[in-house]
């Protein structure tokens, strides 16, 4: 009997490769607890497979049980990796899925992409123009000589998002309404974590699938990212400068006591700018706020009065689409604000603060009020609790059961395993150089002088390219102002603060093409596009220097939510909301180079921190595997990348 018809099919069956050691025991680990309906935390070093393995050991379960996987990745480059996977499955077993992207991305009419600026505005502006049929890619869905050929193409195969789109294209029809029109029938469906974690749009995706979330397996990759994903979707901000257009849209709807509101906002406002030193940030008692707010304009503030602001913001969008302009609204943003703002009132896992910052490239000052969400777990546990089963993975989960607390995984049947490194020592060295440090009271024009020789030291030695990663865009500038850019031969690409998606990646496209040219080093931020969301298999990036451990300033946020983490679990408030999250960031970008078990890299660790029980602990296995200290002394560093590289 042919494989693709075979009724019974193992997890061989959907593995296109020759399993490695480790992928087996992925797989087996998953298989087992399938059965068992466990959840699982796994840890396995970058390059390892973990996807390919997720995919087969999850693949024949939820295809007897009929259930849907849905994969939850990051970045677009993940996503696609997923498919990428899927697309070799499917050469010996038949298997669908699709790469799902914002509709901002999936639209080829050129009055949404001139002119909505967001994934709401996108969904104003598209359903206006669809309901006033002028929409002719929307519009041609009803032709099924152009809709029928697309389909019956993307239902065969996996199907990245940029396939979908280029069909779509082709055929002149609407991209984002042509992935839904296959969402009910594919097995794996890879997507951001939005669609199952922002409950603004989890239930319509649901609806499109067709599915409950008990018949959904959930793929986490990347899962060190969750938590601090969840707690930015739950939280906001708004600043002083928001309130000018908002009271012009109030006025031309005769909303006076809107009005009335927001000039006691400003009024607040001001005088809290005058009073607050530049960077200060002070914790604010929300209920405090509202009252006095209530006082001063004499309006019953409350979540009716809110939703009346958001109601009318959102006519606002609706009509401006309607004609053709863009669709935003300053009223329903302050609105949709303070409605979460109100909520929040007497919630011990959120915490609210004003800031004053300053404009960049001018001297005027403004104050932002901020709602920060301390506890992921509130979002993530009722969705794990209801899904089938779900597998969160990383190369750097570090701490398991700190990742367990921080999801509520804890409170659910679960594991975690840490798989060893699979990497041959003699591929991968990591160093840590004893006496350098970012630490904010041994910063010093000879600390950063020093940095930047050892930084020099090792990109003498790399053949190509190689990485240099920096807590910060500040400390990024210090090292350059020492002479990194002097005191290195190759050329610098520097990530700048504030770039785009797409300009990142043109900046990382245009390091890798000096691969071939003598090597360049990229310099950016740790946690930031580059340190995590891109790969550098190979001579793209054959060393990195990894400089300090990013951890968070002292902030109104990071003292609440040590505290209240603090309180719910007892003595672990420090290690979950501080020390974690930053080793994390410093773990990734410390494997960028390693894409698979055969890449090469010499990583530095720029900190003697990095050497300290309390931070190697908490490192991946594969980077403890194979660390050793070193002294600052250039000339040490720069005799040891040439023993590595001339191996």
């Amino acid at each position: 009997m042919d494989i693709l018809d075979s009724p019974v099919k193992t997890w061989e069956t959907y593995f296109p490769y020759e399993p490695r050691p480790v992928q087996v025991g992925i797989i087996n680990t998953i298989v087992k607890q399938l059965e068992t309906k466990t959840h699982m935390v796994l840890e396995a070093a970058n390059g390892a497979g973990k996807t390919i393995a997720a995919l087969a050991a999850t693949l024949p379960y939820a295809k007897r049980n009929g259930l849907k996987i849905i994969y939850l990745a990051r970045t677009h480059t993940q996503i696609d990796r997923v498919l990428q996977e899927l697309q070799e499955v499917s050469k010996s077993v038949n298997v669908t899925g699709i790469a799902m992207r914002g509709r901002e991305s999936f639209c080829l009419n050129p009055l949404v992409l001139k002119y909505a600026k967001n994934n709401h505005a996108v969904h104003i502006m598209c359903s206006q123009l669809k309901t006033a049929k002028k929409c002719v890619y929307y519009t041609n869905m009803n032709d099924e000589a152009k809709l029928l050929p697309v389909l019956a193409n993307l239902s065969s195969r996996p199907a990245t998002a940029e396939y979908i789109f280029d069909l779509s294209q082709a055929a002149e029809i609407c991209p984002a309404e042509t992935a839904r029109k296959l969402l009910q029938d594919v097995d794996v469906i890879a997507c951001s974590y939005l669609y199952l974690f922002d409950s603004g749009i989890r239930p319509s995706f649901l609806d499109q699938i067709d599915c409950d979330l008990q018949d959904i397996i959930v793929i986490i990759d990347e899962a060190h990212n969750l938590p601090e994903m969840v707690n930015n979707i739950a939280s906001d901000n708004i600043s002083s400068f928001s309130f000018s257009a908002a009271i012009r849209e109030a006025r031309t709807n005769d909303r006076y006591d809107f009005i009335s509101f927001m000039d006691s906002c400003v009024e607040y406002l001001t005088r809290q700018n005058k009073k607050l030193p530049l960077h200060k940030e002070n914790s604010l008692d929300p209920a405090f706020l509202l009252e006095e707010l209530e006082l001063s304009c004499n309006e019953d503030l409350d979540d009716e009065f809110f939703a009346e602001m958001i109601d009318l913001g959102e006519a606002i969008r609706f009509r401006l689409a309607k004609q053709g302009k863009e669709p935003r609204s300053s009223l329903g943003r302050i609105g949709e604000f303070f409605f979460k703002f109100y909520d929040s009132i007497g919630k011990k896992d959120y915490s609210h603060s004003l800031k004053k910052q300053k404009f960049s490239d001018s001297r005027d000052t403004f104050v932002t009020l901020n709602l920060n969400s301390l506890d992921p777990s509130k979002v993530i546990y009722p969705v794990l609790r209801d899904v089938s089963v779900s597998i969160s993975m990383s190369g750097t989960i570090g701490n398991p059961d700190a990742y367990q607390m921080l999801t509520g995984i804890n409170n659910l049947k679960s594991m975690a395993n840490l798989f060893p490194s699979p990497y041959d020592k003699s591929n991968i060295q990591s160093f840590v150089v004893k006496e350098l440090t970012t630490m904010y009271n041994r910063r010093s024009p000879m600390m950063w002088t020093n940095i930047v020789k050892a930084i020099a030291a090792l990109a003498s030695e790399t053949p190509k390219n190689m990485g240099v990663f920096t807590p910060s865009y500040s400390i990024l500038r210090q090292l350059i102002e020492h002479g990194l850019e002097r005191e290195i031969d190759k050329p610098l690409i520097v990530a700048k603060e504030g770039m785009s998606s797409s300009e990142n990646d043109k900046l990382v496209e245009k390091f890798k093409s000096l691969s071939q040219k003598g090597g360049a080093i990229l310099c950016s931020v740790l946690g930031g596009r580059s340190s995590e969301g891109a790969d550098f298999p190979g001579e793209l990036m054959q060393s990195v220097a990894v400089v300090g451990i990013p951890y968070a300033p002292p902030s109104v946020k990071s003292d609440a939510q040590i505290k209240y983490l603090d309180s719910k679990f007892p003595g672990s408030g420090r290690l979950l909301a501080y020390q974690i999250p930053a080793i994390n960031r410093a773990s990734q970008a410390a494997g960028r180079p390693v894409r698979g078990l055969n890449d090469r890299a010499f990583i530095l660790l720029l900190d003697f921190r990095f050497g300290t029980s309390s931070v190697l602990n908490l490192l991946p296995q594969w980077i403890q595997h194979s660390i050793d200290k070193v002294p600052n002394d250039p000339q040490k560093i720069s005799k040891l990348a040439k023993k590595f590289f001339s191996r």
